[in-house]
């Protein structure tokens, strides 16, 4: 057990995927290659031209594949205090469960359940590629937030709108209080 999550009061043991080309494709894809459009500058303060230098088998991709993961994890840890979560299947795969987390910063991490436990899918920030269901008018109104609630907001309204398309991939949908899936300001 990598980590324990509090779900609707119910303890779940989280696991890694046992894959180091997992590691390598999501620390590279997520934090380095899109370091700034996923809003991971929000949290870690490095510089870019280091950061795009940095090899796989180096020290310092240890490092950030470890503070990749430490926020993964407090993540899902903390969800339980001001809980924005949502469990549900796919369509074309019932039975199979998943849950997404969005934390406090617009992060989502989705876990999916293996056995008796979840494993993390993956973990990534919104970026303004992210635009599949959010309006025009959202964007005029961006500088009205800071980055991080604004980030937070997207994050809200692309999955109320992945979850509530009736032509989605997504059913048995059970999103975690209501209301945290409210966009604030």
């Amino acid at each position: 057990m990598w980590a324990q999550y509090l779900h609707k009061n119910i303890k779940i043991s989280i696991v890694l995927p046992n894959d180091e080309k997992w590691f390598i494709n999501h620390v590279t894809k997520h934090f380095i290659n899109n370091y700034e459009n996923e809003g991971w500058n929000l949290i870690f303060d490095i510089n870019l031209d280091r950061l795009y230098t940095i090899k796989e088998t180096s020290k310092n991709f240890e490092v950030i594949k470890t503070s990749y993961l430490n926020h993964i994890k407090n993540a899902i840890e903390n969800d339980h205090q001001n809980p924005r979560n949502a469990s549900y299947e796919f369509l074309d795969a019932p039975g199979k469960k998943h849950i997404v987390i969005i934390d406090g910063m617009g992060f989502s991490i989705i876990l999916r359940k293996q056995g008796k436990n979840y494993v993390v899918i993956t973990g990534y920030g919104h970026s303004d590629r992210d635009t599949r269901y959010l309006p025009d008018t959202f964007f005029k109104f961006s500088k009205l937030f800071s980055d991080k609630q604004f980030r937070l907001n997207a994050a809200i309204m692309e999955w109320n709108g992945r979850f509530d398309d009736i032509l989605g991939l997504y059913t048995e949908v059970d999103r975690n209080i209501i209301n945290n899936w409210e966009i604030s300001q």
